[in-house]
C-alpha cells in the first residue's frame, strides 16, 4: 500500500509506501477498498499542527470513496 504522508509539520505531503497489518474482521463490519480519498479542513490543520497534537508521521484522509470487499 501507499499513502500520502504528512513526515514534517506544515511541509509538502509525500507519497510514501506504508505497512497496514492485516486484521480480522468482525461479522458486523466491511472492509472497504479505497478508490479516491479527500483531505479536508481537519488534516490540513494536523499537518500545520494547529491544535498542538500532532505526530508525525500522520496518514491523512479519512473521507473515503470505495468499493466494499468482504462483508455482509
Amino acid at each position: 500500500y501507499s499513502a500520502w504522508t504528512c513526515t514534517a509539520l506544515q511541509q509538502p505531503l509525500k507519497w510514501l509506501p506504508t505497512e497496514f497489518s492485516e486484521i480480522d474482521l468482525p461479522d458486523d463490519f466491511v472492509q472497504l477498498k479505497t478508490t479516491h480519498c479527500g483531505i479536508c479542513h481537519t488534516d490540513s490543520a494536523m499537518i500545520d499542527n494547529e491544535w498542538g497534537i500532532t505526530q508525525c508521521p500522520i496518514i491523512l484522509g479519512h473521507e473515503v470513496v470505495g468499493v466494499v470487499t468482504v462483508g455482509k
